[in-house]
């Protein structure tokens, strides 16, 4: 029982992380926000940052 909680759980995360990365990129991809977005940080970072 434990296990199968742990599984979903991890899945869980696994997904807000893939949420919140697309989230960072198309907010800093608006034209409203372009002027604050840094290549390395609101790019390349929130990309990768789910493979882990």
């Amino acid at each position: 029982m434990f296990g199968w909680f742990a599984i979903a759980c991890t899945f869980w995360v696994m997904l807000n992380q893939i949420l919140c990365s697309i989230a960072t990129i198309r907010y800093h991809s608006l034209p409203a926000h372009r002027e604050h977005a840094h290549w390395w940080r609101t790019m390349v970072a929130p990309a990768s940052e789910p493979s882990g």
